[in-house]
C-alpha cells in the first residue's frame, strides 16, 4: 500500500507540474505571439506596394516651418536671468529700470546662478595708479544656450554695480536702447 500511494502521489505531482507548465506556456507564449503578429502587421507590410498611399516626397521638400518670435517682458533682475537662461526666448523687453543687488547671498538663484568674488585690476584716473577691486561674478549655470538675444528697453537702464555676468559660450546679447551702468572699469 505504501508503494501504490507513492505512485499515486508521484502521478499527481507530475499532473500538477504538467498543468503548470501548460498554463505558463499559455500565459507567456500567447502574448509573445500576439506581439510579434502586431509588429509584423505594422512594420512587415511593404508600403510601396500600397496603392492608396500618395507620394508626398516632393511636397515635403517645399514645406517650410516658420516659428513665431518668442519674447518676454521683464521687470526684475531675477526675471532677466531667468529669461537669459530660457533657450526659447530670442527677445527680452525691459519694462522697468533694473538694479542688481550687491551681495553674494542675494545674487544666488537656485538652479540658475552661481556667484563668486573676483579681484580685478583697474586704473584709477584720480590716483594715477592701478587698484584692486572686488567684483561679484554671476555665472549662469545652464549651458548650451547658443543663440542671439535682443534686449530692448525703451531707454531703460540695467545697473550692474559691482556685478559681472559670466555667460555661456555661444550666447550673444544685443542691447537696443538700454543703458548699462557699472561702478567699475577695466
Amino acid at each position: 500500500m505504501n508503494d501504490s500511494s507513492r505512485k499515486i502521489r508521484r502521478k499527481e505531482k507530475q499532473h500538477v507540474e504538467k498543468n503548470r507548465s501548460t498554463q505558463l506556456l499559455k500565459i507567456v507564449l500567447l502574448p509573445l505571439l500576439l506581439l510579434l503578429a502586431i509588429i509584423f502587421l505594422i512594420y512587415g507590410k511593404n508600403k510601396s506596394d500600397d496603392l492608396f498611399l500618395n507620394d508626398t516626397s516632393n511636397e515635403q521638400e517645399d514645406f517650410v516651418v516658420v516659428k513665431e518670435k518668442k519674447y518676454a517682458d521683464i521687470y526684475t533682475w531675477e526675471e532677466l536671468i531667468a529669461a537669459i537662461s530660457n533657450k526659447e526666448l530670442t527677445e527680452i523687453n525691459i519694462k522697468k529700470d533694473i538694479k542688481f543687488p550687491q551681495s553674494q547671498k542675494q545674487l544666488t538663484l537656485n538652479k540658475l546662478t552661481k556667484v563668486r568674488e573676483e579681484q580685478v585690476f583697474r586704473y584709477d584716473d584720480t590716483l594715477k595708479k592701478e587698484r584692486k577691486q572686488t567684483i561679484l561674478m554671476v555665472s549662469v549655470l545652464k549651458r548650451d544656450l547658443n543663440r542671439k538675444v535682443l534686449i530692448s528697453g525703451e531707454k531703460r537702464s540695467i545697473e550692474l554695480g559691482n556685478v559681472e555676468l559670466d555667460l555661456p559660450k555661444g550666447l550673444d546679447l544685443e542691447f537696443k536702447e538700454i543703458k548699462l551702468i557699472r561702478s567699475y572699469r577695466y
